[in-house]
């Protein structure tokens, strides 16, 4: 069985793999890029990423249609049968077993019902379900309502992964808008548990996101020789002034010296994994 090096496919972006099979399956630029639902030219930045690194041109035009290179037909395979492998582990459904379960259930009960259903309910629980705790919270039923949505603020897998989501949106399109309400709804949250759990799903804040996405973005860019006047308005600075000052304060230096000493052939590597 062939050990996975995990330290070196971290620097790969996973991703591209998706991009390499919607083009093999559209062989056309547009209409893969209207399959990831992402933009044209984000979907060439891809095309483009994957021939630097697999060293070849992948896709090559002959009259008016697209055709995969030799490499390409070898790559298809493979990378088809790893993406459904991937999607299969991704919507496999967790088999609940309250006999072995570790879990913790949250209840809004007014008075009246606790009284009449918990004690029932932690007996029963403790002869199929003893790794399962119940934490109630009692009143009347007005304040049970009025409260339910503060206190039993917790997302569904779905709403998980749709935030997941955003923020690969969001890292792979770091120049768009992303206003907070439209995301919210995107998920089906208020804003305020929006921000929450994308803090929670990403270690970071919603709005820190965003910036860290245009920095690493400006580092691939930067090393594919794009200058800092295009970065800056491919990325939304005001102009190349404000990007370039918020560059130095990340990295502590400019733009223009960020790869300066560091060999050519290292810099498809550098801003692989700046972009991881």
């Amino acid at each position: 069985m062939q050990v996975i090096d995990h330290f070196n496919l971290r620097s790969f972006d996973l991703n591209l793999l998706v991009a390499f099979d919607a083009m093999m399956e559209e062989m056309s630029v547009t209409r893969a890029a209207q399959r990831l639902k992402i933009q044209q030219p984000a979907m060439s930045h891809n095309i483009s990423t994957l021939r630097t690194l697999f060293q070849d041109e992948l896709f090559i035009r002959v009259g008016q249609v697209m055709k995969p290179t030799a490499r390409a037909l070898n790559l298809s395979g493979p990378v088809r049968q790893a993406l459904r492998q991937a999607q299969a582990a991704v919507l496999m459904a967790d088999v609940f077993d309250p006999a072995t379960e570790q879990r913790t259930f949250r209840l809004g009960l007014s008075s009246e019902v606790e009284l009449l259903l918990l004690p029932d309910l932690t007996a029963r629980l403790r002869d199929i379900a003893p790794g399962i705790r119940i934490l109630a919270r009692g009143g009347d039923a007005a304040e049970v309502d009025a409260s339910a949505g503060k206190s039993l603020d917790w997302p569904s897998q779905q709403q998980k992964l749709e935030v997941n989501v955003i923020a690969t949106d969001i890292r792979d399109e770091p120049g768009e808008e992303w206003p907070l309400q439209e995301l919210a709804s995107r998920a089906a949250m208020s804003s305020r548990s929006f921000q929450r759990h994308f803090q929670s799903e990403t270690g970071m804040s919603f709005r820190a996101w965003p910036q860290q996405a245009k920095l690493l973005k400006a580092v691939e860019w930067l090393a594919a020789g794009k200058s800092a006047g295009d970065i800056a308005f491919s990325l939304g600075y005001s102009g190349s002034s404000a990007f370039i000052a918020v560059f130095r304060a990340a990295f502590g230096t400019s733009p223009g010296q960020y790869f300066q000493g560091t060999p050519t052939g290292c810099r498809s590597g550098a801003a692989t994994n700046s972009a991881d």
